[in-house]
């Protein structure tokens, strides 16, 4: 069965994934974008507190470094051993280092970018009161640590910073790896939201919501048109989607809230021993005789399958009664259709030995042929109602007797056979039209490649508070092997399309208690005996 391709009008403006592209691209931007400000922002005060703390810790280390402490406590000071040790140390670290003796006056002075951080007035006041007039480009806490021998006697100071545009250098770099990181985020992003809006396109059809929703509707109103009960039910027996012929047929059935059935379990209402088997094998079902809270239906089961998973399984029934309904309608006009084909074909035959007759000009032979056929007519018509005042039952079997003229079988409905009108009073005459009709139909079909003697008696008749129905054919006989299948459905010798006539036969005779036996033999051909109680047992 071909996909089913549904085309529905374009939708101005953007589509659907189109759309939900967008959103994300716009989401992933600005989300990026604050972050990048707020890191920005707060890098540079992280920048500016962690070389503060740096600055401490370089001015701790002067502090205690043995080397400068030595060259403060010789006399004269050792000027060069100073300024060696504060270069190192300013240019492993990129502070700026001021040193100053025990009075406050400059010792040593040392930037390690060369450029010059005391201008000349600044140099000549020489006090650490020069902390004031640093550059402004000069990151500083404006505190000068002390530095003694280790016995309480201060030997001078120190004041460490760092350029301010080192701080901003710094920053820079964060930034442009943030930018960096930004781009290949949007990069991610456009794939993410390219793959993603491709994948909701592929799960939806390529359908926009609006044409989902009218799709819906659709569906609903479809399936509120079919006569058929429908049930949709999914893995966990729950029913999400019944259609108003469903829940007609639940009311009926007396069930109450039936109106609120979706999210039910089906098992509420009937057997999911079935369903389970279709959710198993994937196969469907059909012709099943189901339960309905209690009203006897027939129906199939039908999986749903996406992406080769049975997701839920459709459940289509009609009661018994209405299928009777359209039986009857459609085996009477069957019966009459059969008949008026069967009474042409011998009227013409006759016409055929009357139109003979003429032309020889044998008018005694022609009376009498005349009479004869006449005479044999009537007796076959008058037999039939005579014993079966039932008219639709009479009816049906005028109907049999001339389809069997036609396949050449000699039918007799046995003398001793009865059907007063009074006994559709216990009996329903569409149940024994079932029984009767598909009984003769298997006798007619064994028939009809058969070389012997082609013969069908069918009686009808009361005994002992049962109505009986005996078939008999003189065909060939059923094997005993497959004689214990023959009322098994889908059972059959006959090819595709057959094996359903015995089963229903079966199924209408258990329905109402009764029992039903086969006798076979090559010798006396097939019977079929049908009893059935006209009361119940006490």
């Amino acid at each position: 069965m071909p996909d089913l391709v549904i085309k529905k009008p374009a939708i101005k403006g953007l589509k659907l994934y189109q759309s939900i592209a967008v959103l994300i691209l716009v989401v992933i931007f600005v989300s990026l974008t604050a972050s990048y400000i707020l890191l920005s922002w707060q890098l540079g005060s992280m920048l500016s507190q962690n070389l503060g703390a740096n600055a401490t810790k370089v001015a701790n280390a002067i502090q205690n470094s043995p080397t400068i402490i030595q060259a403060l406590q010789k006399k004269p000071l050792d000027e060069k051993a100073l300024t060696v040790a504060i270069a190192d140390i300013s240019n492993a670290t990129n502070a700026s280092i001021v040193i100053f003796d025990q009075k406050e006056n400059i010792l040593a002075i040392y930037n390690p970018t060369n450029a010059p951080l005391l201008n000349a007035s600044a140099v000549a006041d020489s006090t650490i009161g020069i902390l004031k007039k640093l550059p402004s480009d000069m990151f500083r806490n404006n505190k000068a640590f002390a530095i003694n021998d280790g016995q309480g006697n201060i030997l001078g100071y120190v004041v460490v910073g760092f350029p301010e545009n080192m701080a901003a250098n710094l920053s820079g770099n964060a930034v442009n790896l943030m930018i960096i990181a930004l781009i290949i985020g949007l990069i991610v992003g456009i794939f993410g939201a390219y793959f993603l809006a491709n994948k909701i396109k592929v799960v939806l059809f390529g359908c926009e919501p609006m044409q989902i929703a009218d799709l819906l509707q659709e569906r609903i109103t479809l399936l509120n048109t079919i006569e058929e009960a429908v049930f949709v039910v999914d893995k966990s027996f729950s029913i999400y989607l019944a259609n108003n012929a469903a829940k007609k047929l639940l009311n009926k059935s007396c069930l109450e809230d039936s109106a609120q059935i979706e999210g039910k379990n089906f098992a509420l209402i009937s057997s999911i021993d079935t369903i389970a088997k279709v959710f198993k094998s994937g196969i469907e079902e059909h012709n099943l005789s189901i339960n309905i809270n209690g009203l006897d239906t027939i129906g199939s089961m039908l999986p749903v399958k996406t992406n080769k998973n049975i997701t839920a399984v459709i459940i289509m029934v009609s009661e018994k009664d209405s299928l009777k309904y359209m039986a009857e309608q459609l085996t009477g006009v069957y019966n009459y259709a059969d008949a008026l084909r069967a009474q042409t074909h011998e009227f013409m035959n006759k016409m055929h030995v009357i139109s003979g007759l003429l032309q020889c000009n044998e008018i005694g032979e022609l009376r009498n042929y005349i009479n004869s056929i006449t005479q044999t007519g009537t007796t076959n018509t008058d037999d039939i109602t005579n014993l079966v005042k039932e008219p639709l039952l009479s009816g049906f079997l005028i109907g049999k007797k001339s389809r069997a003229n036609e396949l050449a079988i000699d039918f007799t409905l046995a003398e001793e056979s009865s059907f007063p009108a009074d006994l559709t009073d216990v009996l329903d005459v569409h149940d024994i039209i079932l029984v009767v009709g598909n009984l003769l139909e298997n006798a007619f079909d064994a028939l009809q490649l058969y070389e012997g003697e082609k013969i069908v008696i069918l009686s009808l008749f009361t005994y002992d508070d049962e109505f009986m129905i005996v078939v008999e054919n003189s065909g060939p006989s059923i094997d005993n092997k497959i004689i214990d299948s023959i009322f098994t459905k889908d059972f059959t010798t006959k090819g595709p399309g057959h094996g359903l006539g015995l089963t229903m036969v079966k199924e209408t005779i258990d329905k109402l208690k009764g029992q039903i036996n086969v006798e076979s033999s090559p010798e006396n051909g097939t019977c079929f005996t049908v009893r059935i109680p006209l009361k119940e047992d006490k």
